[in-house]
């Protein structure tokens, strides 16, 4: 049967038969070429998330979150349910979202947050590539380091803690408190109500202000009844840290402390009664 296609051979000289310049009858016409897939921009598929959202399938995008946050910091209390946004992620996507200057709003994504964390996912990262630029956030990135660890009163902090010796080394190890700095929350209380400069260097003096309202990474103080609270600082007798508001309201918000009963948690909190929360101190860093 006679055939318009040209059959490449190779002749017994070792040379292959030419080929026809002019096109074959009934050659298909050009076909353009397939557009590669668009690429997805980074963190994508985190951007939709917000508190309540489970996943679909194993592995989704909220499965995903939780254990890129593991990933960054071990003690975190994620919840029990490894495919769905609780209360406890929320706490603690607002802990990251602060550390890294993208807000206090832990219960949905923003896409600065979905970049840090599509960043560590991609490249197999412990933590994102933004660094830390606040003494807030650096603050609280350090207090994080101590969750889960138990409480006793003057514990000396290797294996337990108690609530001001708890702040105290998150304020030392972030560098805005000196080795000296007292470990008694009521003397913490009563430095930040005289706004006490506490560290100098060649830029910024850094001290505590005292502040009616609570902003990210400010010390809280409590009037929690004690057998110390009739000899405490205008009866301060507890501190812990401010993390920040979440979604819970102007009057609450998630602290993290050292709690007499369950050691260093994130926990919410509503910070209305002043008599039981008398004041906070923020860090005040001012340049020289």
């Amino acid at each position: 049967m006679a055939t318009n296609l040209v059959v490449l051979m190779f002749a017994a000289s070792g040379v292959f038969a030419q080929l026809p310049a002019e096109p074959l009858a009934g050659a298909l016409p050009d076909v353009p070429a397939v557009p590669q897939a668009m690429e997805i921009p980074q963190g994508r598929d985190f951007l939709a998330l917000k508190q309540g959202a489970c996943d679909a399938a194993p592995g989704g995008p909220v499965h995903r979150v939780r254990v890129l946050l593991r990933r960054w910091n071990p003690k975190l209390d994620l919840g029990g349910r490894s495919n769905c946004w609780g209360d406890e992620l929320s706490a603690s996507l607002t802990l990251f979202k602060v550390v890294y200057g993208s807000g206090q709003d832990g219960s949905s994504m923003d896409p600065k947050t979905a970049k840090n964390l599509a960043d560590m996912e991609d490249d197999g990262l412990q933590e994102p590539r933004r660094p830390r630029t606040s003494p807030q956030g650096e603050i609280l990135y350090w207090a994080s380091k101590q969750l889960g660890k138990p409480y006793r009163m003057g514990a000396d902090g290797n294996l337990e803690t108690d609530c001001g010796l708890f702040t105290k080394t998150a304020l030392m190890t972030a560098g805005v408190v000196p080795a000296d700095f007292t470990r008694l929350a009521d003397e913490q209380y009563r430095l930040a109500k005289l706004g006490k400069i506490l560290f100098k260097t060649s830029r910024v003096l850094l001290g505590l202000l005292f502040m009616k309202a609570p902003s990210p990474g400010s010390l809280i103080f409590f009037r929690n009844q004690t057998s110390q609270s009739a000899i405490a600082y205008d009866g301060v007798t507890h501190v812990g840290f401010w993390v920040g508001s979440g979604s819970l309201g102007s009057d609450a918000g998630y602290v993290m402390h050292a709690s007499s009963s369950r050691g260093v948690v994130i926990v919410p909190m509503n910070v209305a009664d002043s008599y039981w929360v008398p004041g906070f101190g923020a860090v005040d860093a001012r340049a020289r």
